[in-house]
């Protein structure tokens, strides 16, 4: 179980290294992950400890180059363990860490949580608009990143890996279609 005073540290450390992220990958988007991964673990009998301290630090490598999972893992299980975090919540959260931009098709279930509650804000039509279209028409201009975005909510909308996500993307279907058929695009 982790105490106040060590989630105040995640918390601390957390907003230490995202500062240099782009504006999509900073706080606001760790403590949303953060959320979401709650209520998943809620509903999937996941560890609310392992995907809280997953969700506070999956990007914390996102400004660096490589794999931002890989190298994030391996700075969250220092930090972690430097804080005398479990080493059991410390191995299942840097799992998911590791996981969390990579497809895969099984694994833990808070590897599963986090890689779907990192998503799962874009999949609804205000996430998509506020998040997926501004962070990919930035890197590709307003053509291509209209593109890439529906590209990218069709991938990542057949790769969900928990129920309760699966039957959230599915419930906002209609929406989402609505949105992307009024975005300025070729099919």
């Amino acid at each position: 179980m982790l105490l106040e005073s060590q989630k105040k540290e995640i918390l601390d450390f957390a907003r230490s290294q995202v500062s240099g992220n782009d504006a999509l990958h900073r706080m606001e988007h760790l403590e949303e992950t953060a959320r979401e991964a709650l209520k998943l673990a809620e509903g999937e009998s996941g560890d609310p400890d392992v995907v809280w301290a997953a969700a506070m630090l999956h990007d914390i490598c996102k400004s660096k180059n490589g794999d931002h999972g890989a190298e994030g893992s391996k700075l969250a299980r220092l930090f972690l363990s430097s804080i005398r975090i479990s080493k059991d919540i410390t191995d299942k959260a840097c799992d998911a860490i590791y996981f969390h931009n990579k497809d895969f098709t099984d694994g833990p279930i808070e590897r599963k949580i986090l890689w779907d509650a990192d998503k799962l804000p874009i999949m609804r039509a205000e996430g998509f608009k506020e998040r997926m279209l501004p962070y990919w028409t930035a890197k590709l201009g307003e053509k291509e990143g209209v593109k890439k975005s529906i590209e990218e909510y069709h991938f990542y909308r057949s790769r969900f890996h928990t129920g309760t996500a699966k039957n959230e993307v599915e419930a906002n279907s209609t929406a989402m279609q609505r949105c992307i058929n009024n975005l300025p695009h070729e099919e």
